[in-house]
């Protein structure tokens, strides 16, 4: 697809940016399609964010930025307007730029890893999750999870601060789930074993637990696109467990991300505005 003057742009921001693989892939995706929209990396440090911002509301062909590590959740506080589903869960990985210039933040990594699951033929009603990691994609995970109607979710993180102030947030918008704060040892008993860290990817190899704990018959996640088989998901094969990469979900995310930042109106569902008038 050719770059006119009137291709609109949609930035993926982090840093480092480098290692991403959201501007190919969604990219890709955007072009099968015949969208005007060119992907493009942004790499911006935590320091120059809200300059960055500022300077996003007067980019009047931006249609949004996707924002991954790691500030999904700094950015929260910096936008204009917040979805209901992003307000929860304190974090957002998605910005669209209204043509007036204000900023309404999303978040769609749950939404997109409960789809992903679905669309799998992983059902979890009533399951018990083990989820590591409490940062924001993490929290978007957990909502959505509780909002699809596990029974337990036990949070496990290296931060105590982060994991009780999930834990807490998720007791007051679902009491109807059993929420914990767990160590590793809790992955035992998991139906569903979630890895929400940074822990394995290409610029982060490793593991977030003792691969020993990873029970035969369990589905075991992983948010890491790149590589798309991590450590964990290896391990989890060599012990009998159903795997489900991080690719999957960065694939359900894409028809959500290109219809919250393509109409100004039409909203996807759990995109309502929960409040207004921030990072201004």
């Amino acid at each position: 697809m050719a770059i006119t003057g009137r291709t609109g742009i949609l930035a993926v921001v982090g840093h480092p940016i480098d290692g991403a693989r959201a501007p190919a892939a969604l990219g890709s995706f955007v072009a099968q399609l015949g969208i005007d929209l060119a992907v493009v990396p942004a790499d911006v440090d935590a320091a120059a964010l809200p300059a960055f911002l500022e300077g996003a509301r007067a980019w009047q062909n931006l249609a949004g930025l996707l924002i991954t590590m790691p500030h999904k959740i700094a950015i929260a506080g910096l936008v204009d307007e917040l979805t209901v589903r992003a307000s929860t869960s304190g974090a957002v990985n998605l910005v669209r730029r209204d043509r007036d210039g204000t900023l309404c933040g999303d978040q769609v990594d749950g939404a997109g890893f409960v789809r992903s699951l679905i669309d799998a033929e992983v059902d979890v009603t009533g399951v018990a999750v083990v989820l590591f990691g409490a940062g924001g994609v993490g929290r978007s995970i957990a909502f959505a999870l509780a909002e699809a109607g596990v029974a337990r979710i036990v949070v496990v993180n290296r931060s105590a601060a982060r994991a009780v102030a999930l834990t807490d947030d998720l007791r007051h918008a679902h009491p109807e789930v059993e929420i914990q704060i767990g160590i590793e040892t809790d992955a035992a008993a998991a139906d569903l074993l979630v890895n929400a860290t940074s822990l394995g990817s290409d610029r982060q190899p490793g593991i977030p637990l003792d691969p020993a704990y990873i029970r035969r018959g369990s589905v075991v996640a992983d948010v890491i696109a790149a590589p798309q088989t991590t450590q964990l998901l290896h391990e989890a094969a060599r012990r009998g467990a159903r795997i489900h990469p991080g690719v999957r979900m960065q694939q359900a995310q894409f028809q959500t991300i290109l219809a919250f930042v393509g109409a100004e109106t039409d909203r996807p569902e759990g995109g309502r505005i929960a409040d207004a008038g921030r990072g201004r």
